[in-house]
């Protein structure tokens, strides 16, 4: 049974204290100088009551068991209350050797849950980061990567740690991600970025709610600065114009409410051909969950249906909703179908949603879903190759 709650976790690291959760940066100069300095970061969390989880290289699962031992964490005990939970790439990072993004932040996500709902207070994780060193599809964007587990870990109470080594990553990809990270750790001290900017935060998550339950023309600047509690130069520091705060909200990831939906959609279908079905229950719970409010970005090209093409706000909006369009392609070639059906899925999600959001009711996504789920059945057993018995050949 997991410790009692702590109603307000801390983390003590390199003799210094973050409040409440954290991402941090770590350097360090090889593999001795990372234990020397995480062990004891690691060993007061158990001693706390508090989880880890740690995603190492694969080869070196056993030699990272062994560290901690020696440090003296009870690796046995710690592994069978699910306190200590060690993850090779493969599972997190490298998922059939290939790195997605999003993926990967929504699997992080999940661990971290999962130690709530286990009942441990908080989670100490520690990512080490020479996955982006390996040959595979997608590494490249470990910025990418970054920037969306900042954006999942603002409201978090789990500390994160990002460890690499700066013997072998590239100067630039470590300069790129100190200026992400709130936190750094640095020759042996903690440091906090000069340049994080809550007041930037709370603007857009504000804004974000407001857009999305008013509309972008019914939601004045002013509403947002006083909800946003913040002095009015402030909010014109962070953003010069109304129009360039819509557009942080539309390409915010933290807003983008069908990736979330989708990355659940592929993890809870069994195989393949499910996730179709998938994506239509996934969206037919978000509705419910949000009160039948519809896409904002659909709302938000409605808004401005007298607007240029390319004005600046629609074309992102109608860009993300093009997404959207693509990722249903995409279902459609891991069910086995042409991936064209996707065109015809989109048209049956976003009609669904619209009457849902009329009826107020997800029946409309359920017949979707159904519809949806014979197109592409079909579609696969149309795609699938056909033998021919030819006269006077066996």
């Amino acid at each position: 049974m997991a410790a009692a709650r702590n109603p307000e976790p801390s983390f003590r690291l390199a003799e210094a204290e973050i409040q409440g959760g954290g991402h941090v940066c770590g350097l360090f100069d090889g593999p001795d100088d990372l234990y020397r300095q995480l062990l004891p970061f690691v060993v007061e969390g158990i001693g706390r009551g508090e989880r880890a989880v740690h995603i190492v290289e694969p080869a070196r699962g056993g030699e990272h068991l062994d560290r901690l031992a020696a440090a003296g964490i009870d690796i046995q005990r710690a592994l069978d209350r699910n306190q200590l939970d060690v993850r090779g790439w493969g599972e997190v990072y490298l998922v059939e050797v290939r790195f997605e993004p999003e993926r990967t932040v929504w699997l992080l996500k999940a661990l971290l849950n999962e130690g709530r709902a286990l009942g441990y207070p908080a989670t100490r994780a520690i990512g080490f980061m020479e996955w982006a060193l390996e040959e595979a599809r997608g590494v490249q964007m470990i910025t990418t990567y970054e920037a969306l587990l900042d954006v999942a870990l603002r409201q978090s109470s789990d500390a994160f740690i990002c460890a690499y080594d700066v013997r072998r990553h590239r100067p630039a990809v470590i300069v790129d991600s100190l200026a992400i990270h709130p936190y750094a750790l640095v020759d042996g001290g903690l440091r906090m970025r000069a340049g994080r900017s809550q007041p930037r935060d709370r603007i857009l998550g504000t804004a974000a709610r407001l857009f999305h339950r008013h509309g972008i023309g019914a939601t004045g600047i002013d509403r947002v600065i006083a909800e946003a509690g913040v002095a009015k130069a402030t909010f014109y520091h962070q953003y010069p114009s109304k129009e360039e705060l819509v557009l942080a909200w539309i390409r915010d990831p933290a807003t983008r409410w069908f990736d979330r939906l989708f990355e659940r959609a592929e993890h809870r279908s069994e195989a393949s051909a499910r996730l179709v079905p998938a994506v239509f229950d996934e969206v037919a719970e978000w509705l419910e969950r949000d009160g039948y409010r519809g896409c904002p970005y659909l709302h938000t090209i409605a808004e401005l249906a007298d607007v240029e093409p390319d004005h600046r706000v629609r074309a992102a909006a109608s860009a993300y909703v093009d997404d959207i369009r693509q990722r249903l392609r995409r279902a459609a070639a891991a069910a086995g179908a042409d991936p064209a059906i996707g065109e015809q899925l989109h048209a049956l999600l976003t009609g669904a949603m619209e009457l849902a959001v009329a009826y107020r009711s997800g029946d409309p996504i359920r017949s979707a879903r159904d519809a949806a789920e014979r197109l592409t059945r079909g579609a696969a057993a149309t795609e699938r190759p056909r033998t021919h018995h030819r006269p006077g050949r066996s």
